[in-house]
């Protein structure tokens, strides 16, 4: 199963946060995707536990500063290490990036270094459209028409998902058809659409929240996560962004923090709270587990999240969804599989007689105070779901 370590989700000029770097990780081994801009980097991989050694490929997008300068670090610290590399380290990028990365290593490496990480080291110089095998996948790197700087994204099919990463640059309208119906995209999302004056995302080639998630909604996209973004919203940066973007895109919207880690096998469900008196309804199903979860399901082909709700809530309870307003994102193991599990949750409004259909043995109102009655629910709707709903007054 794939991994992506966010290293760090920030834009260029952020203090509290990293630059935007993460690793994509599986079994055949770990490729670094941006570099970030300073020493910095280094704690970020020991966090994972990551040794520089370790990783057995780099992709830089474009030269700017909080791209690029990490590798230099990187280098520096496997000067200690160089016998541990097994196979040479593939560093992958366009002719320009590879130009300053020869340049920035005559002035700040020193030359023996230099002849010795070379021996170890392997500077790729990409052209537009080239294929390249990485851990196990292939990957297509091809050219983003960035007018800021010339500027690299890639395509790859991982865990039999169709990826993209977009670098740090609003998608050129060019790029539309490649995108379209793409199973994963990380684009970035410089701010809150509301602060786009006082960030000036537009005029340095970035995207607002708003922006990109209209995009990517009529690309009918079904996994959108959003990083390289300002910091001035600090914890409430993750919750206002969700807020924002799930107005426009209408699918599996992420928006990681520093060092968190994303499952691309992921179970991926919309899930419904119906309330009635401040009771929420819970439905148990009829394979022998006692545990109550919330009704709703996985999404199908191109459906919106709105569309599951209907689909899932009639065919279980065989009500109508009037209305669904977002709630909020919980991640957790699956009750029943003990997988990675993301349910995003709404507000519903039903209209209907409530009846249990196909795999459900039950559907049940319980009030704050199950626990005293011995009534057991699965971890999300125990753990989150319904303090949060307490919290809020709503129960």
């Amino acid at each position: 199963m794939s991994k992506l370590l966010m290293l760090g989700t920030g834009h260029g000029m952020v203090k509290k946060m990293y630059n935007a770097c993460f690793i994509i990780q599986n079994e055949e081994g770990n490729f670094l995707i941006e570099t970030g801009g300073s020493a910095e980097i280094l704690n970020r991989l020991d966090y994972f536990g990551v040794q520089a050694s370790e990783i057995n490929n780099i992709f830089i997008s474009h030269s700017h500063i909080d791209h690029i300068m990490g590798l230099i670090w990187l280098f520096k610290s496997l000067s200690s290490s160089l016998s541990l590399i097994k196979d040479k380290i593939h560093v992958y990028a366009n002719d320009d990036v590879i130009d300053t990365i020869e340049k920035l290593m005559s002035l700040l490496l020193p030359v023996k270094l230099i002849d010795l990480l070379l021996t170890k080291i392997e500077l790729i110089k990409l052209k537009n459209n080239e294929k390249v095998k990485i851990n196990g996948c292939e990957y297509l790197f091809f050219d983003l028409n960035a007018s800021s700087c010339k500027q690299f994204g890639f395509e790859v099919v991982i865990d039999e998902k169709k990826m993209f990463f977009l670098g740090d640059v609003t998608l050129n309208k060019n790029l539309y058809s490649r995108i379209i119906n793409s199973d994963i995209v990380l684009h970035e999302a410089f701010c809150l659409d509301e602060e786009e004056k006082k960030f000036g995302a537009y005029s340095k080639q970035h995207s607002t929240v708003k922006s990109v998630c209209e995009v990517m909604e009529k690309l009918s996209v079904k996994k959108l996560i959003l990083f390289h973004t300002e910091e001035t919203h600090g914890a409430e940066r993750q919750k206002l962004y969700l807020n924002e973007g799930k107005k426009y895109f209408h699918k599996m919207l992420l928006v990681p923090n520093d060092l968190e880690t994303i499952d691309l096998d992921v179970i991926d469900k919309v899930g419904a709270i119906i309330l009635k008196d401040k009771k929420i309804l819970v439905q148990r199903k009829k394979n022998n587990r006692k545990e109550c979860i919330i009704p709703g399901g996985k999404r199908e082909q191109l459906e919106s999240d709105f569309q599951t709700l209907q689909r899932e809530l009639f065919e279980e309870i065989t009500v109508e969804v009037k209305k669904a307003t977002y709630f909020g994102d919980y991640d957790d193991l699956a009750v029943f599989s003990n997988k990675p599990l993301h349910v995003c949750v709404y507000l519903v409004d039903i209209s209907g007689k409530i009846k249990c259909n196909n795999e459900i043995k039950e559907a049940i109102f319980i009030d704050r105070n199950y626990k005293e009655k011995e009534i057991e629910v699965g971890s999300i709707l125990g753990d989150y779901v319904i303090p949060d709903l307490v919290k809020r007054g709503l129960m």
